[in-house]
């Protein structure tokens, strides 16, 4: 069985958190520059801080999938990597929550996966083209209750 690849929906709130957080991290790292007096140490830690911390949070944006594999979901997020069995997937929900659980989505609305087995045992995804990839997932998870139109 060839693996299907889905790439994440992003929405217009969800652009608009990540520019709210990547300014914060500007104007934090900024701020110590204008107050202090000049020193090359300082500009250094400073410049690496908000480029480190900015590639973290926008690195997702990138590289964000979903791949449906032979035996299981793979979810790519950033650092994160989430295999999740068929078989232990019990109910697939909409959702309008993007700030609270574990999330690997990129829009204010998407859906979310309970499994059985992982620390949560939940996922929120947001997919492009999310009726193909709710098709997809009841076949290859026949047991699972699926609540979202």
């Amino acid at each position: 069985m060839k693996d299907l690849e889905f790439k994440s929906e992003v929405d217009g709130g969800y652009k608009l958190v990540l520019c709210i957080a990547t300014l914060i991290l500007f104007v934090a790292c900024i701020f110590p520059l204008i107050l202090l007096p000049f020193n090359w140490v300082i500009l250094i830690i400073l410049v690496s801080v908000f480029v480190l911390s900015t590639l973290l949070i926008l690195l997702p944006y990138f590289n964000l999938r979903y791949i449906f594999c032979s035996d299981h979901l793979f979810v790519k997020s950033g650092l994160f990597r989430f295999h999740i069995q068929y078989n232990q997937i019990t109910k697939v929900e909409a959702t309008s929550n993007f700030l609270i659980g574990t999330r690997a989505m990129m829009a204010t609305k998407g859906i979310v996966i309970y499994y059985s087995s992982g620390i949560m045992g939940e996922l929120k995804l947001s997919p492009v083209n999310q009726d193909t990839f709710l098709k997809i997932l009841q076949e290859r998870a026949v047991q699972a209750d699926i609540y979202v139109r």
